[in-house]
């Protein structure tokens, strides 16, 4: 509650009591003694409405102090409170985003661990065609080498055969031609 707008008009107040008890001062100020005791009764009654006003406006004025510090303490509250929010907000964010980061990792390791796993099943796969592939390759060239070498063989001991028969003829004619030479 604001108490700014009390105070004023309280104040306003007194000021209007005031100035109509000396406007009423002055309007019967020459009326003898009498008038001296209504004077003096009204000094009396001013004095009392002065104290009176002043006891409020200091009444007032605590009330305001104590609203004052009631709305400052509460105001603290409130701010410690929004504080302790947030702080357990963030808290809470940061435990959210670690556990969702940690996910992640734990997925992208989930992923490596199946890429190696995918990647060395591939490579032992390529490993085990090359062998197969440099082994019928070797087979062919031992089994083109063997056959070329097993004609190489058979055309040498062709020409083998041949150039015995050659030396053979040769060597028969020689010795014939020879042999009748030797008769002659």
């Amino acid at each position: 509650m604001n108490s700014e707008p009390i105070l004023w008009i309280v104040v306003v107040l007194a000021a209007v009591q005031l100035l109509l008890l000396v406007f009423w001062f002055l309007r019967h100020k020459g009326q003898g003694l009498e008038g001296l005791q209504r004077q003096q009764a009204l000094l009396d009654e001013l004095a009392k409405l002065g104290q009176i006003t002043e006891s409020r406006i200091e009444r007032v004025e605590g009330e305001i102090r104590r609203e004052v510090g009631d709305s400052a303490r509460s105001g603290r509250l409130e701010f410690q409170q929004t504080l302790a929010t947030f702080q357990e907000t963030l808290v809470r964010q940061g435990a959210e985003t670690t556990r969702t980061q940690n996910a992640q990792i734990d997925a992208f390791a989930q992923q490596l661990v199946q890429l190696r796993g995918t990647l060395g099943d591939t490579l032992v796969r390529q490993l085990q065609d090359l062998s197969e592939a440099n082994a019928r390759r070797l087979a062919e060239v031992r089994a083109t080498l063997e056959a070329q070498l097993a004609q190489l063989q058979q055309t040498n001991a062709e020409k083998l055969d041949q150039m015995r028969a050659t030396v053979d003829e040769k060597l028969h004619a020689t010795l014939e031609a020879r042999l009748g030479e030797s008769f002659r």
